[in-house]
């Protein structure tokens, strides 16, 4: 399963949000997105003084309408039960999860099921001409791994490659590099 929020006025579970002067790392226990606002850096020119033609989303309505674009990508996939979004305080939260039926990786496996890469790649051109960053949160279930050891596979390197996969998908569907801020794995830490 991945989280992202999505931040400019507020953002948040596969999870798109914007940087500003917070640090990384500065949240509060038990949360994966601060609850105050990140003022984004302010649009840079390009050469020959034409404004960036980036949009930073911001207003609840604007998060809405990416919302609904998510949406319907999923519907033109047939994962329209895999995807739940909420615009929150803090931006839009999209969460892209597993149902009974259906799986978004291979079991135990940060490999992306065929169906979700092609929702990905379908998501990934939303954010080229959006200003607002994501952060990318990968999760597993409780299920522990067979070895102990420390420098083992775990449910820590399985949720993190998970997060990655799911950046590369994006980027493989033209989304910039830049839009993501961070990419975290959450293990079984945080079970959703």
């Amino acid at each position: 399963e991945l989280e992202a929020a999505l931040s400019g006025g507020g953002a948040q579970n596969m999870t798109f949000q914007g940087a500003g002067d917070r640090m990384i790392g500065e949240f509060q226990p038990g949360q994966l997105i601060p609850k105050d606002p990140i003022v984004p850096p302010k649009p840079q020119e390009k050469t020959g003084g034409e404004p960036n033609a980036k949009k930073l989303l911001d207003s609840p309505e604007e998060l809405a309408d990416l919302s609904r674009r998510v949406r319907r990508a999923g519907a033109q996939v047939g994962l329209t039960e895999h995807i739940t979004t909420v615009v929150t305080a803090e931006g839009l939260r999209i969460l892209l999860h597993d149902t009974d039926k259906q799986g978004m990786f291979r079991t135990g496996s940060a490999q992306v099921t065929p169906a979700f890469a092609k929702l990905l790649h379908r998501i990934g051109p939303m954010f080229q001409d959006i200003d607002n960053q994501l952060v990318i949160v990968g999760h597993t279930d409780g299920v522990p791994f067979q070895s102990q050891h420390v420098f083992a596979a775990s449910n820590w390197s399985l949720s993190t490659d998970r997060a990655l996969a799911a950046r590369a998908h994006l980027l493989e569907g033209t989304m910039p590099s830049s839009s993501v801020l961070q990419v975290i794995g959450m293990a079984d830490a945080a079970l959703l």
